[in-house]
Parts: structure tokens; sequence; C-alpha cells
């Protein structure tokens, strides 16, 4: 996914982003997937 541009990369080209997400305790990492490749994939 990556090698195709799939995932939102951090300024250090990590795939994956720490985020705080209301509920959860501190901060866990994820990967981001752009909303155009989710898109893509549904039609």
């Amino acid at each position: 996914m990556r090698d195709h541009g799939h995932l939102v990369t951090t300024s250090r080209n990590l795939p994956t982003r720490q985020v705080m997400v209301s509920g959860s305790k501190g901060r866990r990492t994820y990967y981001c997937i752009r909303a155009k490749s989710v898109e893509e994939a549904t039609c």
C-alpha cells in the first residue's frame, strides 16, 4: 500500500501516525489510508 501511495506518511516517511482518539487511553499508532484510495476500492 505504501509503494502505491495509499498510505499517509509522516515527515520522516513513516507509514504510521500517533493519534489521540476520543475514548482511548493515550496516543496510539495507526496506519492512515488516503480517502481517495478507499473511494477507488469501493467503486
